[in-house]
């Protein structure tokens, strides 16, 4: 059989086809993320691709953005048939401060017949900054993991905080550390 047989030619396009089809899942579940990856601060579109649409009238919320076709890059032999859906819908953030209680991430298990009690927080809030609409579902910021499997005494200890999402920030001269004091007493 020689290489430009119909049957090899044929089985070429074939393999072209089904590369370009998993390059097109790949980028579904990543354009599927990608407001995921802004809450977390991170941008993996082109900015050149972003500028292309028209944004100048965009306001903070929701906003549709109608889809052109030259805001689509296609390869050479490639066109456009049909835009479906003929719009975007885009959710633009502004940046937000909140100020949040601090709460302490126990983790394990406390040894047999005894309590923590008295357990104070310094500083007890922390202001952050982020997407007011993340800032908006917050409740709380929690520490670093406090393991607890073997206190036996009262004492204190000075832990980080832990921002979650990592597109949180605390404010200027926010300290990253706080200190928690607890009391240990017998289990009655």
């Amino acid at each position: 059989m020689s290489s430009s047989s119909p049957a090899r030619s044929l089985a070429r396009n074939f393999s072209r086809v089904a590369d370009d089809l998993g390059v097109a899942f790949q980028l579904a579940n990543f354009i599927r993320d990608v407001g995921e990856d802004l809450d977390r601060g991170r941008i993996y579109l082109p900015l050149e691709d972003l500028e292309r649409f028209d944004l100048t009238e965009a306001q903070a919320g929701r906003n549709i953005i109608t889809v052109q076709e030259n805001h689509i890059s296609l390869p050479p032999g490639a066109k456009i048939n049909k835009i479906d859906p003929a719009s975007v819908e885009i959710m633009i953030d502004i940046l937000g401060r909140k100020e949040l209680p601090l709460q302490v991430d126990w983790h394990g298990r406390l040894p047999e017949g005894i309590l923590v009690q008295d357990v104070r927080v310094n500083p007890e809030t922390i202001e952050v900054t982020g997407g007011q609409l993340l800032l908006d579902r917050l409740a709380a910021v929690y520490t670093e993991k406090v393991v607890v499997d073997n206190l036996q005494a009262s004492g204190s200890i000075q832990v980080a905080i832990a921002l979650h999402p990592a597109s949180i920030k605390l404010s200027a001269l926010q300290s990253d550390q706080v200190r928690i004091s607890y009391k240990i007493v017998p289990r009655r």
